[in-house]
């Protein structure tokens, strides 16, 4: 997702609370790790769930391929969340 949008600041709505893992990720990727972008959040909780789902799964790494997909997922989230758990605000 290369557009004016994900180099735009997110800010998490503190007033929201999340209703998923996936949320709850990406809270953490926003408040706890002060991650700024949409590409930043959607690489660092698209990992964390790759990882999660291929540490039992798939040891070996064999399911590197499908990695982005992970990230595309939460691109997707993060835009259907904006205005509700997140904002964005113009680069600083």
């Amino acid at each position: 997702m290369r557009d004016a949008r994900s180099c735009r600041r997110l800010v998490w709505n503190h007033h929201y609370l999340p209703k998923s893992e996936e949320e709850e990720l990406i809270r953490t990727a926003i408040v706890d790790r002060d991650l700024r972008t949409v590409d930043e959040v959607a690489s660092f909780v698209g990992e964390a769930l790759f990882e999660r789902d291929t540490r039992e799964t798939c040891p070996m790494g064999g399911l590197g391929v499908i990695r982005h997909w992970y990230v595309t997922d939460i691109e997707r989230l993060l835009k259907r969340l904006e205005g509700i758990a997140v904002d964005t605000v113009p680069s600083r």
